[in-house]
């Protein structure tokens, strides 16, 4: 006498599956927003840890960003390679210059690649790409940014041109956008502002 009807049991559970089915969109686009700002964060902590780096172990430390395949981040340590000096003798010895270390010719050995983060080969990251705004606010698609073990930053966006100290805030930009088309991203755009001093935070 004291317990529930089938139909009232029924409509119960007609309610629920009514507000789960309601709720099951925003769930999942929270869910994607929040790989979203993973992979900013992670992007942030790359050249966070790329500062850190340079000045604990004495060397300048670089950072290759290339948008190819939705992005692509390659920490770069400094080394002294074979050059003609006294230093010959020691190749594996950090570089402190950014500006004088070779960081092209492969052949004197003056740089040692640590790691390469591609956002293509991340687990979870197929749908989500990075764009480039250069300090200037023209965009881009390749970045060189070195960081000396006493703080100061550099830049260049190709691999060729002189390196020239930070002056602006190149930011990187990372969203769930198909194809590569930011016009038509889903969700947020999370924002990595790269500051003169070299340091990188999510913009707010």
């Amino acid at each position: 006498m004291r317990g529930f009807t089938l139909i009232e049991l029924t409509v119960v559970v007609i309610i629920v599956g009514v507000f789960a089915a309601l709720a099951i969109p925003q769930v999942t686009l929270q869910l994607r927003d929040r790989r979203v700002r993973e992979a900013a964060l992670r992007v942030a902590q790359i050249y966070q840890q790329a500062r850190m780096r340079a000045a604990g172990q004495g060397g300048a430390v670089m950072v290759r960003y290339d948008q190819t395949d939705q992005g692509s981040f390659e920490t770069v340590d400094a080394l002294a390679g074979i050059v003609v000096d006294t230093l010959n003798n020691c190749p594996e010895l950090p570089s402190v210059s950014c500006t004088r270390t070779d960081w092209t010719n492969a052949a004197n050995k003056q740089f040692r690649s640590m790691e390469t983060v591609a956002f293509a080969a991340q687990p979870g990251y197929a749908d989500i790409y990075t764009q480039l705004t250069q300090h200037g606010g023209s965009p881009g698609t390749y970045m060189e940014l070195c960081f000396t073990p006493v703080g100061r930053a550099f830049v260049r966006y190709t691999a060729t041109e002189q390196w020239k100290a930070i002056q602006g805030v190149p930011q990187i930009a990372v969203a769930r956008a198909p194809s590569g088309d930011f016009s038509k991203a889903e969700g947020l755009v999370r924002n990595v502002l790269i500051l003169p001093t070299g340091l990188a935070r999510l913009a707010l």
